[in-house]
């Protein structure tokens, strides 16, 4: 689906691809118009969105992507931070290494208080 609010934006499922657009004249007066998807976002705008299979759908999309003919074969490298508004935000990455998504999610660690115990 084109989103016609983002012109260089097409949204697959829960993100969003970005597009360069090249345009260009042949000599009998047609116009080409090529474009390629340059990277994968999240779905532009402020409002939150529901994105329970984000993992999945983003590891589709670089599946789709990686097919395509050698010259136009497209490699994406990099994160989508990620954040949930339950009772706790949580926040982790989606990172997109050699054709495969990794989800990373932080570990907090509580370590104890270095020196004698305190009390009363």
């Amino acid at each position: 689906m084109h989103d016609p609010g983002t012109p260089d934006s097409l949204i697959a499922r829960p993100c969003a691809l970005r597009l360069d657009e090249h345009r260009e004249h042949t000599p009998n007066g047609r116009e080409i118009i090529t474009r390629h998807v340059v990277a994968i976002t999240g779905i532009p705008g402020d409002e939150p969105y529901k994105a329970y299979d984000l993992e999945d759908d983003v590891q589709a999309v670089v599946r789709v992507l990686a097919r395509t003919p050698a010259v136009d074969a497209r490699r994406f490298l990099g994160y989508l931070a990620c954040e949930s508004h339950s009772d706790t935000v949580d926040q982790w990455r989606l990172y997109v290494r050699t054709g495969y998504t990794v989800p990373v999610r932080p570990v907090l660690h509580w370590s104890d208080p270095a020196g004698p115990p305190v009390g009363y």
